[in-house]
């Protein structure tokens, strides 16, 4: 199985929670990463990786400025666009599987488009859930509002239609 890993590039949260789920999975699976900025950079070295556009928060600069992130996100909209587009193609053209997505909206339109399981990772709160993996390579756990979610990437339920 062979799955895409859409990426946020604002910080090195995003980046490290999928980092943990891409060290389970691609114990028996293919890995492909779209990324920009950070997620990009950190990756591109480790896996397939392909640079989106994205939009551009500057949290790591010493000053920001409201109307500069306001003016240089102003064609964020046709950006999505672009990056879903190019998506779809990366999806057609390696045959990915399944579509794992962390807080970027293009994944999530790619995905439906091309009509493959998503899988959407929302924020966590490190300081009160984490990501764990469970015994059985393959799935990955996550504890969200204590309550416990299993997400099972293993090929059978890939193909059986699970939602």
């Amino acid at each position: 199985m062979r799955a895409l890993f859409v990426i946020t590039g604002i910080g090195l949260g995003h980046t490290m929670r999928e980092e943990a789920i891409i060290n389970e999975f691609k114990k028996r699976n293919d890995v492909i990463i779209a990324g920009f900025n950070i997620s990009y950079n950190y990756f591109v070295d480790k896996y397939k990786c392909f640079r989106i556009f994205g939009h551009k928060f500057y949290g790591n600069k010493p000053k920001t400025s409201n109307l500069r992130i306001f003016f240089e996100n102003l064609l964020y909209p046709f950006y999505i666009l672009l990056d879903t587009i190019f998506l779809c193609f990366l999806i057609l053209f390696y045959k990915v599987d399944v579509i794992v997505v962390d807080a970027e909206p293009c994944g999530l339109f790619a995905g439906k488009l091309t009509r493959r399981k998503t899988i959407v990772v929302y924020n966590i709160d490190t300081r009160k859930k984490k990501i764990i993996t469970s015994p059985n390579p393959g799935n990955v756990l996550s504890m969200k509002d204590n309550k416990l979610l299993y997400v099972d990437l293993s090929q059978e339920n890939v193909d059986s239609g699970w939602d």
